[in-house]
């Protein structure tokens, strides 16, 4: 379990909600259907990065970033501007193919931002 349980909430949603879309196996393993890819990437996806303010899931080669904007990181800076960063640094790299591409942000309920990448 994460250290912030409502952040990974978030990020598990947004990730069955965009994997889903792009991904036929996942598709295939829930028949279809969103719900079943919540419950899949909450038993098999791998919580890489947990920190109050931050928490990084990784599927299969995607790589979803939530970030609690009621935190401060480390460095006492708040996370919606490290979200921001993140977001604009994601989008600007360009590394090749061992780069992460951007795929899909957001910004749910004011309160928590999201992001997603894949390898």
């Amino acid at each position: 379990m994460a250290k912030n349980q409502q952040l990974e909430e978030a990020v598990v949603e947004m990730m069955a909600r965009e994997v889903f879309e792009r991904d036929p196996v996942l598709r295939f393993m829930t028949d279809g259907q969103v719900e079943g890819a919540i419950t899949i990437l909450s038993s098999i996806g791998k919580v890489r990065v947990d920190e109050d303010f931050k928490l990084r899931l990784d599927y299969h080669g995607f790589f979803g970033y939530g970030y609690d904007f009621s935190k401060k990181d480390e460095d006492g800076k708040p996370a919606r501007e490290v979200f921001e960063r993140a977001v604009e640094n994601t989008r600007k790299r360009v590394l090749g193919d061992m780069g992460e591409t951007l795929l899909h942000d957001e910004v749910k309920d004011g309160r928590i931002g999201l992001y997603l990448t894949h390898i």
